[in-house]
């Protein structure tokens, strides 16, 4: 969709991991020395702040708040109103 940017900022470090390409929204925020890989949509509003790392590779998230310090495992599900790790 057009809502999703086609370029990517140059501070951003968006990385294909297999077949997965991440959708960043325009209105989205990486940080420059966050990492976000494969198969991730992060849509208006959503951010990756310095030093977290995305990888998207079967696990899904929504709505909710992941803080410092947190790992998520593979196969997770963890959706709206969820709070998790420090902040």
């Amino acid at each position: 969709s057009r809502t999703f940017s086609a370029r990517l900022q140059r501070s951003m470090a968006v990385y294909r991991l297999g077949g997965g390409v991440p959708e960043v929204h325009k209105k989205a925020w990486v940080a420059p020395n966050a990492a976000v890989m494969g198969k991730v949509r992060m849509d208006e509003g959503s951010s990756v702040w310095f030093g977290a790392t995305v990888r998207g590779d079967n696990v899904m998230l929504h709505g909710c708040d992941i803080g410092d310090g947190a790992l998520i495992g593979i196969g997770s599900t963890i959706l709206n109103g969820a709070k998790i790790g420090k902040g």
